[in-house]
């Protein structure tokens, strides 16, 4: 009897230890996006490298559990949710670590990645259920693009018809060229012809493949049309804009009869059954959030693509929901409670302009870093490089020493230079007249397998995100 009592508590024991262990573990949701070659892929792989390798605080300096010493390690845990594809961890790290090496291949659609991270605690408290601390950190990858269409929840089709009129200029409308001669002659107040809608479609797609290929701008609607993801083919994909939208009725009703009429019902099918279902599913779910904004391309591009971006980049960080996360709020309506933009590649510079790229990035997203702070939020803007590409180093001539950076260039030539200053504010159209600017794309260095990636300020990134939540 005594034996069988013994046995009991002992069970009781390690069942309220369990449940202790349990009540310890968290799990934070975590989202990433940016546009198109925005550098996501890398970021996450680099995350995830750092986070399920052996970490040190002389590689990652300013992530205090590891400069602490209370780091116990982080491992790829099971896939929480069976209904998301995985993030494709293991290619991707392949590729950096190929001979030669390559970037990574961007991902197309929503991925996740999930990891369990155990560390030492320092909480009184939370030092009493267990000998070490557990959460589960969800990485999420969305494309940036899926992002701005958030932004036609609020625009009828008329006013997304003037939306994409007032972007279609300059180069861009040149590369329109096909798609308004056919359009032109297109009668839309006539019976709909399917057929005749998607070939239209298809020009305007064929559109925005061009001129995206050419990085002549970012602001395209919608954005599954770039990115279809499992959604390729689907007629609900196939409308466009009608650029005269002067024309347009305000309300447009009736049967699915003309061509306009079909071009609505199509559009607001979209937002209900595309747009809407992101929202819901996803973006109202997530804790923190990481937008990536890739600064130099758009620089090497000139003003318009400059100025597209930065309607972008504005775009999607007003379809935030800003507020405090707690408990409470969580179960009624979650909120983002942190955000950091980042300027990627700042390894394409030489140091000593990343704080004028730190700079212009806080300049593009002012306002918005403004309203953020406002309702409470914390947010932070820092120039990264999820994997340093390139080694930076001086020159002399002259007796004199310049600064600048070494790194592969895609056809597999090593390159020295000073790319060039990056500007500290957001440039005026004239900057380019007087301004060549001409930041090169460089190769991931080629590594030792399984060595430490090089990066800059990802241990900055990883406190800021995921600091708080390992005390």
């Amino acid at each position: 009897m005594k034996d069988k009592f013994k046995s009991t508590l002992k069970k009781a024991g390690e069942k309220a230890n369990k449940l202790a262990q349990t009540a310890a573990e968290r799990r934070l949701r975590v989202a990433v996006t940016g546009l198109s070659q925005s550098g996501k892929t890398a970021f996450i792989t680099s995350l995830v490298h750092h986070l399920t390798s052996e970490g040190s605080a002389q590689h990652f300096p300013f992530f205090d559990v590891m400069l602490e010493g209370r780091w116990l390690g982080g491992k790829i845990a099971p896939q929480y949710e069976l209904n998301v594809p995985p993030f494709p961890y293991k290619p991707a790290l392949q590729s950096v670590f190929s001979d030669p090496p390559q970037w990574p291949e961007s991902t197309k659609g929503i991925t996740q990645v999930s990891l369990e991270i155990r560390f030492l605690t320092e909480h009184p408290i939370k030092k009493s259920l267990g000998a070490y601390s557990t959460i589960y950190l969800d990485l999420i990858d969305y494309p940036g693009e899926w992002l701005l269409d958030l932004c036609m929840l609020r625009l009828s089709f008329k006013e997304w018809c003037q939306l994409i009129s007032n972007t279609m200029h300059g180069q861009k409308k040149e590369f329109a060229a096909e798609f308004i001669s056919a359009l032109d002659l297109l009668d839309i107040h006539a019976g709909h012809d399917p057929d005749e809608i998607k070939q239209l479609s298809d020009l305007y797609k064929g559109w925005m493949v061009k001129a995206r290929s050419a990085q002549l701008g970012y602001l395209f609607l919608p954005g599954r049309f770039l990115l279809p993801g499992d959604l390729d083919g689907a007629p609900m994909l196939d409308f466009f804009p009608v650029l005269d939208w002067h024309t347009l009725p305000d309300v447009i009703e009736g049967e699915r009869h003309s061509t306009l009429q079909e071009l609505n019902t199509r559009f607001e099918a979209y937002k209900k059954h595309v747009v809407m279902p992101f929202y819901e599913t996803w973006f109202k779910r997530i804790d923190r959030q990481v937008v990536l904004v890739d600064c130099l391309s758009a620089l090497n591009q000139g003003h318009e693509s400059m100025n597209e971006m930065l309607e972008s980049v504005e775009l999607i960080l007003k379809n935030f929901s800003y507020g405090q996360t707690s408990w409470l709020a969580r179960i009624v309506k979650p909120r983002i409670s942190k955000i950091l933009v980042a300027a990627t590649k700042a390894d394409h510079v030489t140091p000593e302009q990343h704080e004028n790229l730190v700079s212009l990035i806080q300049d593009m997203t002012s306002l918005s870093r403004k309203n953020a702070k406002f309702e409470g939020i914390e947010e932070n803007a820092i120039a990264l490089s999820s994997i340093r590409a390139t080694e930076h180093g001086e020159v002399e001539d002259s007796g004199a020493l310049y600064s600048c950076i070494q790194g592969t260039t895609p056809d597999g030539n090593r390159k020295t230079l000073f790319p060039g200053d990056v500007p500290n504010y957001f440039p005026t159209p004239h900057i380019w007249h007087t301004h060549n600017f001409d930041f090169p794309t460089f190769l991931p260095p080629k590594l030792p397998v399984a060595s430490e990636l090089p990066h800059i300020r990802m241990d900055q990134a990883l406190q800021f995100l995921i600091g708080d939540k390992l005390v």
